[in-house]
Order: C-alpha cells, then sequence, then structure tokens
C-alpha cells in the first residue's frame, strides 16, 4: 500500500461485506525425524528451548556421561551410530521407556514393537571417526533422581531425539486460500494441520502451530473444512502498519550453526554433515571460543542475544579485509587438519604455510596499523558535572588530560566481571539497569546476575551497586539453583 489512507479505504469498504473464496490449494508435505545428537546440534537445542549457554550444555552433558553414565561421550561431531551398536538400540529403548514414570513409555514400546529399525540415516561407519552420535548408555538403571535440573534437561532432549529418530514422518496438510471481496480485494490465509504426528508424537506434539510471520499472508493457522466457491462474511477487518525486520542477531544457538559451516546458511541436515570438515572450530572447543570473545570484550551477552560491542567492531574495522576477518579461512585450516588426520595432507606443509601466513599478516598489519589509535568509547554528558564521559582503561570517567572534571567513575570491575559500555550507558541515562545483568562471580566462585544502580555514598562519590532486594538486606547472591530457574527471563550482559 502506497499510503494508510489508501489501506484504511479498503477497510471501510470491506467492513461487514461478503466475499467468496476464489482459491483454495491444498498440498501434503511429509518431514523426516531429525538426525541423532552430537555437542553441536545439541547445544543449539537446549540454547532455542532453555535458553542454556553452550558451556552450560557441555557442562550438564559431561556430568551425565562421567558422574551419572547416563548418556555417551558428549564431545562428538559424528550424528551417526557405528554398526556395532545396532544390538543395543532396542534394550536401551527399554531402558528408557522404564525410566523417568511413563514419559517414554509409549515413544519406547513404538520402537520394541518395530520388525526391522529403519537405520538408514542412524548406522553409517563411514560419518563416525573417534566418537559415535549422542545417545543414552545401555546401563543397568539411569539415576533420574540424581540429575540436577540443567543435567534432568539435556536427558530428556537426547532420549526423545534417540526415540524419534526411529519413528515415521510427520504429515502435514498445507493449506493456501484466496478470499476476493468486492471483486477487487484479495485476501490471502494460510493454513496448516497435522495429519499423522509420526516422530513429533514423542514431544506429545498431535497439533501443530508455526510462528508468525512478516508476509502478507500472516501466520499459519488451523482452519476449518472450506471449499473453492463458498461465502465469507468479513466479521472482522484492519489495517497494519509495518517495517522491514534487519536480521536477528546471533543466538548462542544460531552461532554454532553458522561457525559448524563456517559461515555459509546451509539449513538441510545432510548438507550440514558434509560441511562439517569445513566448520570454525570443533564441537569440544566452539563454547570456549564464544566464551573466549566475551570475555575480552569483543561480544557481550544481551539476554540471548549475543551483540558486538565497540571494541570488537573496532578490530574488524581496522583489519578489514584481511583473511583473519573470514570465517572461511578457520573452515579451510580445520579442514587441512582433518585430511592431516586421514593421511591426504602433511603436517610439515601445512605448518608451513601457517608460519608463512603469519609472517605475512604481522608484516602487513605492522605497517597498516603504525600510529593507527582505537578511538575511545564515549558515552554522553557525566550526569554531575556535564563533561563528557570517556572509556578508559579501567573504567568510564569525565578524566582528561586537560579538564581533570569532577571525578565522577564507574570502575569496570565488578564482582569478577568487565561492565561493558552498553551497561555503563544505560546506568549514565538511567541511573539504573532495566535487565538483570549476568556474569558476575561471588565469592565461592559461582556465578549468578543482578540489577544494576549508580548510587552515591556518604562521601559523595557514585558507585555501582547491586539493585536487588538480597543486597539491600545485605544477604548474599542468589543460588545457581534460583539462577538456573530464572533463564526464562533474559538478562542483560
Amino acid at each position: 500500500m502506497a499510503s494508510a489512507q489508501e489501506a484504511e479505504a479498503i477497510v471501510s469498504a470491506c467492513r461487514s461485506q461478503t466475499g467468496t473464496i476464489t482459491k483454495l490449494e491444498k498440498s501434503e508435505r511429509k518431514e523426516r525425524p531429525p538426525l541423532l545428537y552430537d555437542l553441536t546440534s545439541l547445544q543449539r537445542d537446549a540454547n532455542s528451548r532453555f535458553g542454556f549457554s553452550a558451556r552450560r550444555t557441555l557442562a550438564a552433558a559431561q556430568r551425565l556421561y562421567e558422574e551419572h553414565t547416563a548418556l555417551t561421550y558428549p564431545r562428538t561431531n559424528s550424528r551417526f551410530l557405528t554398526g556395532d551398536l545396532v544390538p543395543q538400540i532396542k534394550p536401551i529403548a527399554r531402558l528408557v521407556g522404564s525410566t523417568n514414570g511413563s514419559a517414554y513409555g509409549r515413544a519406547s514400546e513404538y520402537v520394541l514393537g518395530l520388525d526391522v529399525l529403519p537405520l538408514g540415516r542412524v548406522v553409517n561407519d563411514a560419518r563416525v571417526t573417534d566418537h559415535h552420535a549422542i545417545i543414552p548408555t545401555l546401563a543397568e538403571r539411569h539415576p533420574v533422581d540424581k540429575f540436577s535440573d540443567d543435567d534432568r534437561r539435556v536427558y530428556d532432549l537426547v532420549v526423545r531425539r534417540f526415540l524419534a529418530v526411529f519413528h515415521p514422518e510427520a504429515v502435514f496438510e498445507n493449506t493456501r486460500v484466496e478470499t476476493t471481496v468486492l471483486s477487487e480485494h484479495v485476501f490471502r490465509t494460510r493454513g496448516k494441520l497435522m495429519l499423522v504426528p509420526g516422530w513429533r508424537g514423542v514431544y506429545g506434539e498431535s497439533a501443530d502451530g508455526e510462528a508468525a510471520s512478516d508476509d502478507d499472508e500472516g501466520r499459519e493457522q488451523q482452519l476449518p473444512r472450506l471449499d473453492q466457491g463458498e461465502d465469507a462474511l468479513v466479521r472482522e477487518v484492519g489495517s497494519e502498519e509495518k517495517e522491514t525486520k534487519p536480521p536477528r542477531r546471533y543466538s548462542e544457538g544460531s552461532l554454532l550453526a553458522a561457525m559448524e559451516t563456517a559461515g555459509k546458511l546451509v539449513e538441510e541436515e545432510e548438507l550440514r554433515e558434509a560441511m562439517k570438515d569445513s566448520g570454525i572450530g570443533t564441537p569440544a572447543t566452539r563454547a570456549a571460543i564464544i566464551e573466549r570473545l566475551i570475555q575480552v570484550g569483543y561480544v557481550e551477552r544481551e539476554g540471548r542475544a549475543l551483540v558486538v560491542t565497540e571494541k570488537g567492531l573496532n578490530v574488524i574495522k581496522l583489519l578489514g579485509e584481511h583473511a583473519l576477518t573470514s570465517p572461511g579461512l578457520t573452515g579451510d585450516w580445520e579442514h587441512r587438519l582433518a585430511n592431516i588426520e586421514k593421511g591426504s595432507d602433511s603436517r610439515k606443509a601445512f605448518m608451513g604455510d601457517i608460519v608463512k601466513f603469519t609472517s605475512d599478516t604481522v608484516s602487513e598489519l605492522d605497517t597498516r596499523l603504525k600510529g593507527v589509535r582505537i578511538p575511545r568509547a564515549r558515552l554522553g554528558p557525566c550526569p554531575v558535572c556535564g563533561h563528557e564521559i570517556v572509556e578508559n582503561r579501567k573504567g568510564y570517567s569525565c578524566w582528561s588530560r586537560e579538564d581533570p572534571g569532577c571525578g565522577f567513575v564507574i570502575w569496570k570491575s565488578k564482582a569478577g566481571k568487565s561492565l561493558p559500555v552498553s551497561v555503563a550507558r544505560e546506568l549514565i541515562r538511567t541511573g539504573r539497569t532495566e535487565k538483570p545483568v549476568s556474569g558476575f562471580k561471588g565469592r565461592s566462585g559461582r556465578s549468578f546476575r543482578a540489577r544494576l544502580a549508580l548510587e552515591q555514598a556518604d562521601d559523595g562519590k557514585w558507585r555501582v551497586e547491586f539493585d536487588e532486594p538480597w543486597a539491600r538486606e545485605g544477604a548474599r547472591a542468589p543460588s545457581p539453583a534460583s539462577e538456573a530457574a530464572a533463564t526464562e527471563e533474559p538478562a542483560a550482559a
């Protein structure tokens, strides 16, 4: 629509009118069960479902492997099993079917009742190197009663995926309807109906709804039985003003997916599998890479999103188009390391190329960046004296060589965390943070999160204090258990 007035004219014309279904298209779509988990896909699912960081998921999976012997080795990049594990599949299904009450009973019974297991997308010896996909172990019992909340959630993901992979495809009926009003105004509607739950039944699904869409046809919804040529009464009509949205920021889950394929946008699972040898890092190191970026201040967490900092942006700006900024470079290195392992490349040739690349890079950047200063972040006027607050090595203050200002400063270091520019800017602007800030550490070493506020002490100096009831009462920070229970509430970085 060219204008809001044009849209409102159509709304007025169609109100209380009777339209006709002029187009009705139905199609059937089948959805195959997902592959078994490797570490990266498990971390992605736990992040999207529970908001877990990659490190938190790995820690839970590691406990389930080492302490509870309920899951197989988690640091794997394979999503397949080897042929020698086939005799264990039904016994494992029987074990999990008797675990955790009746949560997995029906799905377990289905697998146990199969005369022939569908192994085409499950067993592939050629796709397993050191370790196979993550599955429940064949043990005497799985001590679910001893699991922490995190362990229980990760265990549930792995068990349901293990059972789902042996179930049939889910079948959907997609419907697309065009309703014409006053012979000229066409309204499009999409509907989706699950005909056969298939593998989705393992997750308790009997009907499915999709997330909202930003196109003109709106969200998919469950529709009644319709016939072409049928009349449709316009009961409600309205107009909405919308804008195109930029791509969403990376969450840890989506960043892990991008790292797996070195930044290439690949959604199909089989294609992702083929690109695994060209990814950034390995399943065992990707969580540490993300944590390192946060630790050095290139990236910070905002709720579930990962946001680049001014420091991170400056590094990329200074490097320009250098190969160091290309995900493909690391992907190529990982690919060559995999070839060395297989014997199709040599360590000597690889290390020779690394030495040459390092020497050329240092020489080039030394010439290009000599005398370049990284600009410090500017956070706006001081709330006390009005002078501009500038980032320095240890904090954010209105001090400068030319003017000492009033002494106002926000120190970066707070309870084991370096406060990023975004948090300092919010404190200066509003005096407190709206959302809890994550990443603080107590004296015991456990992490916690809390809101912050700027408060003036008796000596007149301003300090950043925890703006939480427990802090005002002089109590300790919340325990890890209560932190886990609060994961659904987004936290700042």
